[in-house]
């Protein structure tokens, strides 16, 4: 009687666990059978408009992923810190940087008190890549800082499009670079890239050094303003050469751009025209009048750009000597500034003046071979320097002897 009773207490027990595990394991299955759903997970390239600032300039590429039935929407960002240091570190492309989070709707938040607009096209992705796009970038956020931020190779958009790569496996992106703008150097495409910013143009123009026309067309060239219509023309390829689209639907306007980046009225070419006029103006009147004192007025101006320019340049070459020589800093350097500062009451300075005019002559007459002159209007602020330190070692040796 007791082995009965044990046994249908046995036999209750077995049911009572068999219901109580039923719906887990109903829901696990149904979990998987979600997740293995193509609208899970949604993830979207998200492209945002030109900002103010140096860095922000070319605009911004980030990631949007989002879990509707886990009301999950979150924003993922290639991101510099934004220490002081760090900015001056940018310039050099040494900035520290690494992949943050946040809210999507905190992030349109923030760019809709900037004005700026908001793109976005949905990944053709499978389940499987989303939750794996998804996992490797939230190991990243939890890595920091990690890696240098290079405007020139280890930017956003680079760095977003290659952990599209890394989610794909074994298949990989076929982009057309059929666009106009990918026909010329790398220089003359930062040039496109800031109409809105000659002064940025200018400035990353001429850091470029040689490195910006060498460089060959590759992803670090799909700026955000190019970056959604190239990728409608690129293509994933399976392992075996299937293609299907890298995106899919239309471009969506997430927001819209409620303050457009017009550019500064005056532009380096104004500034620099203004200065050679004022120069040779100035040194035709002293050869004239053979009043020195009103030299200042162009020397002051010409010597403080020169000066600041030089420090820039200087910095980011000899920081960064792996990105290549910028030959540019023979003449933009703080030494001049340095020597006339020390020596500007000695002899010796009317050997500098033909000395300098000599250098500038030719990095003018070289100018074919230095494209960075062509690209920019720094040749013309090279004019009209070597005319004043032409007007000085002439006035040194025959005017005020």
């Amino acid at each position: 009687m007791y082995r009965k009773l044990s046994l249908i207490a046995i036999f209750f027990l077995h049911v009572i666990c068999g219901m109580a595990q039923t719906p887990s394991n109903a829901v696990a299955d149904s979990l998987r059978v979600l997740q293995q759903s193509s609208d899970y997970v949604e993830a979207s390239l998200v492209v945002v408009s030109p900002g103010k600032l140096i860095y922000s300039g070319g605009g911004h590429t980030a990631l949007r992923l989002s879990c509707p039935m886990q009301n999950m929407d979150y924003y993922f960002s290639f991101e510099m810190a934004l220490t002081p240091i760090e900015k001056l570190r940018f310039l050099s492309g040494t900035a520290r940087a690494g992949y943050i989070y946040t809210d999507f709707q905190n992030v349109v938040e923030l760019y809709r008190k900037e004005g700026r607009e908001m793109r976005g096209l949905k990944l053709n992705l499978t389940p499987v890549q989303e939750q794996e796009l998804w996992r490797y970038l939230d190991g990243q956020c939890e890595r920091g800082p990690n890696r240098y931020f290079d405007y020139m190779n280890s930017n956003c958009n680079e760095v977003i499009l290659s952990a599209i790569e890394i989610c794909l496996g074994k298949e990989t992106i076929e982009w057309k670079y059929d666009s106009p703008d990918f026909s010329s150097s790398y220089r003359s495409f930062i040039d496109r890239q800031f109409t809105h910013s000659p002064w940025n143009s200018m400035l990353l123009n001429l850091l470029t050094g040689e490195k910006g026309d060498k460089m060959t067309v590759g992803t670090n060239w799909l700026w955000p303003n190019l970056l959604l219509s190239e990728a409608q023309k690129a293509c994933i390829v399976d392992s075996v050469g299937g293609k299907r689209p890298l995106v899919v639907g239309d471009e969506q306007i997430l927001l819209k751009l409620s303050k457009e980046n017009k550019p500064f009225p005056i532009t380096p070419k104004m500034v620099f025209m203004f200065l050679l006029v004022l120069s040779v103006l100035i040194t035709i009147y002293q050869l004239i009048t053979k009043q020195r004192n009103i030299g200042y007025v162009a020397d002051v101006p010409l010597m403080v750009i020169q000066a600041v320019l030089g420090c820039i340049y200087s910095y980011t070459t000899l920081s960064n000597l792996s990105a290549g020589f910028n030959w540019i800093i023979i003449v933009l350097n703080p030494l001049p500034l340095i020597i006339w500062l020390l020596l500007r009451k000695k002899p010796v300075m009317r050997q500098f003046y033909l000395l300098f005019t000599i250098i500038l002559v030719v990095y003018l007459a070289c100018t074919p071979r230095l494209p960075q002159l062509q690209t920019t209007p720094i040749a013309i602020l090279f004019i009209a320097i070597a005319v004043r330190t032409a007007y000085h070692y002439i006035s040194r040796r025959f005017v005020h002897k």
